[in-house]
């Protein structure tokens, strides 16, 4: 009897061997081809560069630069002054460069009333007491106005109470001839030389009570200042 039970129990071991081998064959018919399926078509795909759907995940999206455009580079643009500005600028250059003394814009020296720009002086022809704003010299209606250096004309224009105002500057100071008659001898831009006729006295219209005189002003920097001082007829 035990040895019949020993004859089934290695039967038993045998058959279950035998059953085990022949599903790893099974098993192994399965998975093979489908390895070889796997591995023709990486070297499919490795000769023509082409990736493998199945074996590789999909590239990410490349982000294009963004386009750059280049800013037109633009030359400084130069101004030239007109030939009137330059000719009328180097004029007044040369004109202002040698004034080492002054003359008197009259030939008189008679000053009939000063420079007052504080205290208030006397007006007849107004009836008034009002500030002065330059230097009276006495002259008589009809002569000769006279340039005080070398300079240039810079205005000619017509007012309501001086009459015709001739402006030129000679470098330090601008000046005002006022009072002159309509056809003055000078025009804008003109070079002038010391002793040169600006023009004939005339009457002012504001000061017709006075005297026969002219009125003359000078301003320095745009600022009235004393025709005197200015001339360097007094320190």
């Amino acid at each position: 009897m035990a040895i019949l039970a020993v004859c089934a129990a290695l039967g038993s071991v045998i058959a279950m061997r035998y059953a085990s081998n022949r599903v790893t064959r099974e098993l192994l018919q399965i998975t093979t081809p489908r390895q070889s399926a796997i591995i023709t078509t990486q070297a499919q795909n490795s000769a023509t560069n082409v990736p493998d759907p199945r074996l590789e995940s999909e590239p990410a999206a490349e982000i294009e630069p963004e386009p750059t455009t280049a800013k037109p580079t633009t030359a400084p643009s130069t101004t030239k002054a007109s030939s009137q500005t330059t000719a009328a600028s180097t004029q007044k250059q040369a004109a202002a460069l040698q004034n080492d003394s002054f003359i008197l814009p009259v030939k008189e020296t008679k000053v009939l009333k000063t420079y007052s720009p504080a205290a208030l002086l006397f007006s007849e022809t107004m009836g008034d007491w009002r500030t002065h704003d330059g230097v009276d010299f006495a002259a008589e209606a009809g002569s000769d106005v006279l340039s005080v250096g070398n300079g240039v004309v810079t205005k000619v224009v017509s007012d309501s109470r001086w009459g015709y105002i001739v402006e030129a500057d000679y470098g330090t100071f601008t000046a005002r001839y006022c009072g002159v008659t309509q056809d003055s001898a000078v025009k804008i831009d003109q070079t002038l030389h010391t002793g040169d006729v600006i023009g004939v006295l005339a009457v002012p219209p504001v000061e017709s009570a006075e005297q026969s005189h002219l009125h003359f002003e000078t301003l320095r920097d745009g600022v009235l200042a004393d025709p005197l001082q200015a001339l360097g007829k007094i320190r």
